[in-house]
């Protein structure tokens, strides 16, 4: 998964979902930045066990968008 923003809120992005980095034998999320671009990368070995990984992250990454989204109307980010 891959999303683009602006610097500084790519570098706000990648480290509240880093916090969701694990890897154990069902599962492995890494996410990272490269520059402007948030990169997750997520394997499973079923998708039983990825399904709820998936949605967690995704609403992770929804909440870090909207957080920074009322910072911006706050004028503070």
């Amino acid at each position: 998964m891959e999303s683009e923003y602006t610097p500084r809120q790519a570098e706000a992005i990648s480290k509240a979902l880093e916090a969701d980095n694990i890897s154990n034998a069902d599962v492995s999320v890494v996410t990272e930045r490269r520059g402007n671009t948030v990169v997750t990368r997520v394997e499973s070995v079923s998708p039983e066990k990825l399904l709820p990984v998936l949605d967690d992250l995704l609403f992770c990454q929804s909440i870090a968008e909207g957080t920074l989204k009322a910072a911006r109307a706050q004028k503070s980010f």
